[in-house]
C-alpha cells in the first residue's frame, strides 16, 4: 500500500489553502464542514470564496504564495494550476514538518488511524471495519453499524 489511509480531526484547527479558483473553493467547503479554521492564500479569489470571506468563514490572503503562512497551519492543501506554485507549497509544507501526533480512536485533533481495506487499485479506511474472525491483517473486513 502506497498511502497510509487516515482521519484528520480538524475542528478548530488552522487549514491553509493555496489557490483561488474552483478547486480551492471545493477543498475550502471540505475543510469548513471538518470545522477547520480556514486561511486562503491567493492573489485573486473565486466570487464564492469573497462571500465565504465576508460571512466570515474563512481568511484570505490576497497576493501570490507566502510561505511563511505554513508553519501555523496544521494542514496544507495546493490548490491551483500552476505546477510551480504545487511544488513550492508542498516543499514549504515538508519543510515545516508540523504533522500532528497519530492517535488511535476519537481524541480531538490530530490525526486517526482506522482499520483499512486493501483492495489495489482502492484502498478505504473506516474506524467502523471489523477483521471477520480468522482474517490475516489487512484481510477483508467489514463495516459494523
Amino acid at each position: 500500500m502506497q498511502y497510509l489511509p487516515i482521519f484528520a480531526a480538524l475542528t478548530g484547527q488552522p487549514c491553509l489553502v493555496v489557490g483561488g479558483g474552483a478547486v480551492a473553493e471545493r477543498k475550502v467547503a471540505l475543510l469548513l464542514a471538518a470545522g477547520a479554521r480556514v486561511t486562503v492564500n491567493a492573489p485573486i479569489v473565486s466570487h464564492g470564496l469573497q462571500a465565504a470571506a465576508a460571512a466570515g468563514h474563512l481568511e484570505v490572503a490576497l497576493r501570490p504564495f507566502d510561505p511563511d503562512l505554513v508553519p501555523a497551519q496544521l494542514l496544507v492543501i495546493a490548490a491551483t494550476n500552476d505546477r510551480m506554485v504545487n511544488h513550492a507549497v508542498a516543499a514549504a509544507a515538508r519543510g515545516a514538518r508540523r504533522a500532528p501526533p497519530l492517535q488511535r480512536g476519537r481524541r480531538p485533533g490530530g490525526l486517526h488511524l482506522y482499520k483499512s481495506v486493501d483492495r489495489r487499485p482502492v484502498a478505504a479506511a473506516d474506524r467502523r471495519l471489523k477483521r471477520r474472525p480468522g482474517a490475516r491483517a489487512g484481510a477483508s473486513c467489514e463495516a459494523t453499524p
